[in-house]
């Protein structure tokens, strides 16, 4: 029986510009070495049965989507990055990237079977090999047969390229295509006079791009691993407070990157007067750091609840569901903001029976639910406020009937089709922040324009000092389609994760940041964004 996946930090050292180099040559109409693997079982992009050519000189296989092949998640003995092909001199080589269960080889000529794990790591194929990721999991056949990429039609060959080349790398090449698209559109001057400098910005660029492929690939090996330990129920407290530890670590040096490689970006493609297609984003002399004293770290600090005239407050030390966390910021306009769903959980609460549920179904039965929360920013400002006083839209909640322990009990919920109303806010009087908001920005985001965000993913998990010194995360995410659908902004490549609901999501605009929307519903790598239209 194959164990659940791991995943350790040797994924291979992936080459940016000899695949580049490799790929430009087969879109280029010449001959480069390749080799084909046919597929015994489907995979995400393929049927069973079908084949592919390999042309670029390293793959990795797995459940990532960062994989050029790529399993789905029905194979769940199959880790992320679970193995590598590479060319060496003629040869090409299996390197075994998984931590926990094997990569088979079975011999075609032979007929022997050979096992591939962190202690024996890496084989040579042979025409007719037959690979297996784990000894549950799908099956490749290698066949070293080279074809003559220079026979191939112009749409075969771009294909290639755009699977192979491009896939692994897409946040490099994006942020390459958008100097290009900089520098075709600037001044003869700028190319002239600048053109050397901004080379040399794209070649910096370029290197920090493979570098936070590794930081992304770090740091989830570090989310999977917690998330398996947290599953497992047999992890100590020291054991899980070292794996936290090391996702921050992670995390920390994944948004370093980011925020190097977005500066660099926006600054390389706007220096001397440039600036994007359409305006969705021009120079920003300032950093997104500046906003950080007006995101807030909002937990629960109170729960009360009455019925029948009988009050009840509940022990958070013993109530780890009632202790949620979330993200919430200040507007210049004195607007304490956040998302519903982070102030009145319990309306949201997926699972069928929790203490959530029971939150519910006190209040349908005429009960009130008193809940006091907890704001900090990182500059040391901090109030407590009451449910009592944010205003909030649940006229579209809808009743239901939740099966909890045998018990039918009716609750109010808000259906996920209408995540439009997921927005609260407080108004302040004597309380301001620095981030300034815009609907109209809102209403005119652009198809693929690149949107920031800040927000406390994890929680507290992820904060040093006992929650002192407190560090919003920075992340990125993109805006998926061109116009709002219900009040709702919905993006993709998401970096933000859960503990960052409520937090502000920024678009640039004139070389400045407006708040365009609260982060609220989380899909996989694409989520939606409350439109901050709704709220004003």
């Amino acid at each position: 029986m194959a164990n659940p996946t791991q995943r350790n930090n040797l994924t291979g050292k992936k080459s940016f510009s000899q695949t580049m180099r490799q790929g430009a040559k087969v879109l280029g109409g010449r001959d480069v070495a390749n080799y084909t693997l046919t597929y015994i079982n489907a995979t995400k992009s393929h049927r069973q049965g079908d084949f592919q050519t390999i042309v670029i000189p390293y793959v990795e296989l797995g459940r990532s989507s960062d994989c050029v092949v790529q399993f789905g998640d029905e194979y769940s003995t199959v880790s992320r990055k679970h193995a590598a092909l590479r060319m060496d001199n003629g040869r090409v080589m299996l390197k075994h990237l998984s931590a926990t269960n094997p990569t088979i080889i079975r011999r075609g000529t032979a007929g022997t079977v050979e096992q591939l794990t962190m202690e024996n790591q890496e084989a040579e194929l042979q025409n007719g090999d037959t690979l297996q990721l784990s000894n549950d999991g799908p099956s490749i056949r290698f066949n070293a047969t080279e074809t003559r990429t220079s026979s191939m039609g112009f749409t075969q060959r771009m294909q290639l390229f755009s699977q192979q080349a491009l896939k692994p790398y897409r946040y490099a090449v994006g942020v390459l295509a958008l100097l290009l698209i900089v520098l075709g559109a600037g001044s003869w001057y700028v190319i002239s006079e600048q053109g050397g400098k901004i080379k040399e910005q794209g070649d910096d660029i370029a290197a920090l791009t493979i570098d936070l492929d590794d930081a992304k690939t770090q740091a989830d090996q570090a989310r999977t691993e917690l998330e398996q330990l947290e599953a497992s129920g047999q992890a100590t407290a020291a054991q899980l407070k070292q794996q936290r530890q090391q996702l921050a670590a992670a995390l920390k040096k994944q948004k370093d990157l980011e925020e190097q490689v977005s500066g660099g970006a926006i600054g390389s493609a706007t220096s001397g007067g440039g600036s994007v297609a359409g305006g969705a984003t021009s120079s920003t002399s300032i950093g997104i750091g500046q906003f950080k004293p007006s995101v807030y770290f909002l937990k629960v600090d109170k729960v009360e609840a009455t019925i029948n005239g009988e009050a009840s407050v509940f022990d958070l030390s013993n109530e780890e569901k009632l202790k949620w966390s979330g993200t919430g910021f200040l507007t210049t306009d004195g607007k304490f903001v956040t998302a519903r769903h982070v102030v009145q959980g319990w309306r949201f609460s997926p699972e069928l029976c929790s203490d959530l549920t029971v939150l519910n179904a006190m209040e349908v039965q005429g009960g009130s639910i008193r809940i006091t929360f907890r704001a900090e920013s990182p500059d040391g400002d901090a109030f407590n406020f009451s449910f009592d006083y944010v205003k909030l839209d649940d006229s579209n909640d809808e009743l239901a009937i939740a099966d909890c322990k045998g018990r039918q009990l009716e609750v109010r919920y808000c259906d996920p089709t209408r995540a439009f109303s997921d927005w609260a806010f407080i108004q302040f009087n004597n309380r301001k922040g620095n981030i300034e908001w815009s609907a109209e920005v809102a209403n005119s985001l652009q198809q693929g324009e690149q949107l920031h965000v800040l927000g406390y993913n994890h929680g507290e998990y992820l904060q040093t000092g006992e929650m002192k010194n407190l560090d919003p995360l920075y992340s990125t995410c993109m805006a998926g389609q061109t116009k709002n659908f219900l009040g709702m902004i919905t993006v993709t490549n998401k970096g933000y994760e859960s503990g960052a609901s409520g937090g502000p999501v920024f678009a640039v605009r004139d070389g400045k940041y407006v708040a365009v929307g609260i982060v609220s519903l989380s899909l996989g790598s694409t989520g939606r964004v409350v439109a901050l239209n709704q709220l004003f």
